[in-house]
């Protein structure tokens, strides 16, 4: 007697479970479909967001940190101090000089997109540093002695003799493959994006503001060790191409806007 009101209540909650099954599965299905959906919708918008803007600036910050990477490799298989132990002052001011002139276009950069001061006294001392570092591994690989190899003093030349100029060669051929690929695929990315919403003229500014600060460390470096006024010349002027150039390039493939410009916004290209 007291058994089939159990049995009884096993019917009552197995059946209707059994009955309801199918539909559950297929409402299971269905939400689990629809979440799918929604995962491959996300991960699309994802990869629409990444390309190629994004992918321009993570290939920038992928070679510069391969540049100093593979300087940092020469500096320890050359070891170049020639220029160093004669002169440690003009060493330290190149490397002030080199972290300046590289970080000061940053302000200007940061003003024209209303960049806050907090982000941009923080892009001012990350450039200075990183650049600062740059040319320290620049002096010790060899390259700005090697660059400048015909204009040592004499006292210099001695000591960089000592240094294998097959293994100097090589280090300057493989960094400008490097460089040379780099500035490839950059290309093909900024030809993509297209950011050109800040406006040419503004642009335009921004190329000589670059072009200019960064052509002053090579002059520097090369009255520090020699170099005539025609070397000077010739560096200066393609100092000055090559770093409006890359400014542009820089611009186009969407570098500046995703470092500076995360509190602006565009409307019809218009900046608020």
């Amino acid at each position: 007697m007291e058994s089939s009101p159990s049995q009884g209540q096993g019917a009552l909650v197995v059946q209707p479970n059994r009955s309801q099954s199918p539909v559950a599965i297929r409402e299971h299905l269905a939400s689990a479909s629809e979440a799918m959906q929604d995962k491959v919708q996300n991960v699309a918008r994802r990869m629409q967001d990444i390309r190629p803007n994004h992918l321009f600036e993570y290939g920038v910050l992928a070679g510069k940190a391969s540049m100093i990477l593979v300087l940092l490799l020469f500096a320890i298989i050359n070891s170049d101090t020639s220029f160093v132990c004669y002169n440690p002052k003009f060493f330290i001011s190149e490397c002030i000089i080199v972290g300046g002139c590289t970080a000061i276009p940053t302000i200007v950069l940061a003003y024209n997109r209303k960049t806050p001061v907090k982000d941009t006294s923080n892009a001012f001392m990350i450039a200075f540093l990183v650049f600062f570092i740059f040319n320290v591994l620049m002096e010790f690989s060899g390259m700005n002695s090697n660059e400048n190899a015909d204009a040592s003093a004499p006292g210099q030349r001695a000591d960089a003799q000592q240094i294998e100029m097959i293994s100097m060669v090589k280090s300057l051929l493989w960094l400008r493959i490097i460089i040379g690929v780099l500035f490839l695929v950059m290309t093909g990315l900024a030809l993509t994006v297209r950011d050109w919403k800040i406006g040419f003229k503004t642009i335009v500014v921004e190329m000589v503001v670059v072009g200019v600060s960064n052509s002053v460390p090579p002059i520097i470096i090369g009255i520090h060790r020699g170099q005539d006024t025609a070397n000077l010349v010739t560096t200066f002027v393609g100092s000055l191409l090559l770093f409006g150039t890359l400014a542009f390039g820089l611009q186009s493939g969407g570098f500046f806007t995703n470092v500076f410009c995360k509190s602006v916004i565009y409307v019809n290209d218009e900046r608020h």
